[in-house]
């Protein structure tokens, strides 16, 4: 339909025929056109520039289980998610404790921290105290099971 985008036709189609399964096929590989497309009611999401295989692989995942997502722009997806989940575990330290924390995280001392952001060690002490009482924690173990679990770190 001339002056349609792929999206508003994606929720036409969905809700007048929801029975149909549309599967967006795109030049964008953006985030925000995917969450529109599927939000809009797609059941499948390929790039064009994928090959013939990925196509055919993504009719017959939308005819088998009523999904598809393609996926490098599900990898894509997964990494922002854990990149943010890691940004809002320490959302509520400042920049400066944030860096702290990372390089506490690297098995830095209060010394090398107060070298290496050029404070003084007093500074980088009372820092570590904002951060135990900010993630309300009560050791430093406590700290690295804190970010193992935000995925800041590996186990």
């Amino acid at each position: 339909l001339p002056g349609v985008g792929g999206i508003e036709l994606t929720r036409r189609i969905h809700r007048q025929y929801p029975d149909i399964k549309v599967i967006i096929l795109t030049f964008h590989e953006g985030d925000e056109y995917f969450v529109q497309a599927m939000r809009a009611g797609a059941a499948g999401y390929v790039v064009k520039g994928s090959s013939a295989d990925e196509l055919i692989r993504a009719i017959e995942a939308v005819r088998r289980e009523g999904v598809y997502l393609d996926p490098a722009q599900t990898r894509r997806l997964v990494e922002q998610h854990l990149v943010e989940q890691r940004q809002a575990a320490f959302g509520v330290l400042s920049t400066r404790e944030r860096e702290v924390v990372g390089l506490l995280l690297e098995g830095l001392s209060n010394q090398e921290i107060a070298d290496r952001l050029s404070i003084g060690i007093t500074t980088v002490q009372t820092h570590r105290s904002h951060i135990m009482e900010k993630l309300d924690l009560n050791s430093f173990g406590e700290l690295i099971r804190y970010a193992i679990r935000a995925g800041a770190i590996e186990p």
